[in-house]
Order: C-alpha cells, then structure tokens, then sequence
C-alpha cells in the first residue's frame, strides 16, 4: 500500500483527494497547513508527499524546502499543487524540491499516474 502525505488547505479539494486515493486502497494522511505537513512527512514517513503551494500559515514552498533539510524527510518525492496560474509557480516549485508540479484544476488520475509511477521508482 501506498501512503500518500496531502497537504491541502481546501476542505472539498482534500476531501475528493482523499476519497479518491482511498477507493483506489491508498493510505492518506490529511493536513492543511505547512507545519503540519513537516511534522508529519518525519513522523510518518509517507511515500510520497502532495503539497498545496498557498496554505496559510507556512505556505507549501517554505515546507518543501524544510522536508528537504530533513533527513528523516529529505528523500521523499513532493508533488506540488497550486490554484494559481502563475507561470513562475512551476520553476519555484522545482527549485523548492518538489519532483513534479500539477496546475489546479487538473486530472486525478493523471495525479493518481504520477504517484503510481514515483512509487514504482522509489522501490
């Protein structure tokens, strides 16, 4: 099984995630701001990590960039996610660590491919 790590401020966002990966047998661990996130990418330790950029409170670059300096954390693949159209959101997101970038709205399966396909790598 695949442990998924969603970092999702948006109540109905995460909520069709969460049901989404669940019906497909994923474990997933729902937080909604970016401290939250780093305390539970070390404790946990998920597979892989699903990281909304604009959360309030320390916002999901800042959190990418601490997962990264941990090295509990620093291997895990972040996917990041963002609502806003920012052309410049995909190469901050690179630089931060995320391993891929996905522009809300977008396909869940597609999602869903990626993480299969970074999960694949990983082992």
């Amino acid at each position: 099984m695949i442990t998924v790590l969603l970092a999702e401020d948006n109540d109905s966002v995460a909520a069709s995630i969460c049901r989404y990966l669940e019906h497909l047998d994923f474990i997933v661990l729902h937080v909604k701001d970016g401290e939250s996130a780093i305390q539970t990418a070390i404790a946990q330790r998920p597979d892989i990590i699903l990281m909304d950029i604009h959360m309030p409170g320390l916002g999901g670059l800042e959190a990418i960039k601490r997962i990264r300096e941990a090295p509990e954390a620093a291997g895990i693949p972040v996917i990041a996610t963002t609502g806003l159209a920012d052309p410049n959101d995909s190469v901050r997101c690179l630089e931060a660590g995320a391993i891929h970038y996905f522009s809300k709205p977008y396909r869940i399966q597609d999602l869903v491919d990626r993480i299969l396909e970074l999960c694949a790598t990983e082992n």
